[in-house]
């Protein structure tokens, strides 16, 4: 993930990133508040190359399984991850 000028961040959308992204986002040694990016690079993955779009939402659908452990900041995250692959 990088920053823009204006302070918006953008992922690599590159198709091997999933797996590492997902594991990071599984994380819970790592702060919830360095996670948060990671639900908009899965799903900036995920409308980039529509063939990875369900493996996609399969990884944000298994986090947010976890709900009662994650902050609500990554919930939100999460779902707004969904919300951007139009996951049903």
């Amino acid at each position: 993930m990088a920053t823009n000028r204006n302070g918006e961040s953008f992922c690599f959308t590159r198709t091997g990133v999933i797996p590492a992204l997902s594991e990071y986002l599984a994380d819970d040694s790592v702060n919830p508040m360095n996670r948060i990016a990671v639900p908009d690079c899965i799903a900036s993955v995920g409308t980039t190359h529509p063939g990875l779009r369900d493996e996609c939402i399969s990884v944000l659908t298994k986090q947010l399984e976890a709900y009662r452990a994650n902050s609500p900041e990554l919930n939100a995250f999460v779902i707004s991850g969904l919300d951007k692959l139009k996951a049903n």
